[in-house]
């Protein structure tokens, strides 16, 4: 890389130069035409720019030419303003539309004409002068200056060829790394989406697990509701349980009195049973000495019989 800026730089000071030698020559011609224009002289600088054309000063002729066309097209219009203000009757303002176009070209007769006509003073013309045009002699051998620009060019063309190639060879080459770069930077990007896709699922998956449990603190704050409604009811149900103890109390001890009852009830029929049996036998035994029996049979039982 490095290699290739030198040989760019040298490239680009060889062809300077050679610019430079081209357009280091003298051009007389143009600078006096260029001081005639200042001079508010058109006529005559119209006329050094098109010998400075004739001896090839190159683009500073033509410019100049130029330049002097769109002068005079100027004090063209400055006249025709200053004819329109004298046929308003403005002398005024026609006397200074006159006045500058002669500051743009003195040598134009019809400002001066009208000038004077309006009772005002001009100045005086320029004197015309000759321009004299020096042709060089040719040379019939080309000289040391035009060989060293020749070979000045045709090394700068080696070079430059040298270094379109080697442009070439590196643009190639950042090519082929732009391309690795882009399907890295494709690469990246699919997996950019992977993840931000699994992300969106992940956070559907929190926003549901969210909701759950939105509904399962709203279903616990239900039951410490309840709860806090129920409490009373527990305060009841533990009085009734002390209640339920105290009737289960009676009721053992009413069970304790039923079984004492039923204890005196059978001893009661044992002793009845006994009384009826030893009134059988008392009967029994008045009958076998021949008094008169009774038979009662209410007092007798069937295994008696």
């Amino acid at each position: 890389m490095r290699r290739l800026r030198h040989a760019l730089a040298v490239s680009l000071i060889l062809f300077l130069a050679l610019a430079v030698s081209g357009c280091g020559r003298d051009r007389p011609l143009c600078e006096y035409a260029d001081g005639l224009v200042k001079d508010a002289r058109l006529t005559e600088a119209a006329n050094a720019y098109a010998a400075a054309q004739r001896g090839g000063e190159g683009r500073c002729a033509d410019a100049g030419a130029d330049k002097v066309a769109d002068l005079r097209r100027d004090v063209t219009k400055k006249v025709a303003a200053g004819r329109a203000a004298l046929a308003a009757g403005d002398k005024t303002k026609a006397r200074s539309a006159y006045e500058a176009a002669l500051a743009v070209d003195r040598g134009d007769e019809t400002a001066r004409t009208e000038l004077l006509l309006l009772g005002q003073a001009t100045p005086a013309p320029p004197v015309p002068t000759l321009v004299v045009q020096v042709v060089p002699a040719k040379r019939d051998r080309p000289s040391v200056f035009t060989w060293a620009a020749l070979a000045t060019a045709v090394a700068t063309a080696i070079v430059n060829a040298a270094l379109l190639v080697l442009w070439r060879r590196w643009v190639a080459a950042i090519d082929r790394r732009v391309g690795a770069s882009r399907r890295t930077v494709d690469t990246v990007d699919h997996r950019i989406n992977d993840v931000e896709r699994q992300a969106t699922a992940t956070d559907r998956r929190v926003d549901m697990a969210g909701e759950r449990i939105d509904r399962t603190d709203a279903a616990v704050a239900a039951l410490d509701r309840k709860v806090t409604e129920s409490a009373p009811t527990a305060r009841q149900l533990s009085a009734l349980d002390a209640r339920v103890s105290a009737a289960d109390g009676q009721i053992m001890a009413a069970s304790t009195r039923v079984d004492g009852l039923a204890a005196e009830a059978a001893a009661l029929r044992d002793s009845i049973d006994r009384s009826q049996r030893t009134l059988l036998r008392l009967i029994r035994s008045a009958a076998a000495r021949g008094g008169r029996a009774v038979a009662h049979e209410e007092f007798v039982r069937p295994e008696d019989a």
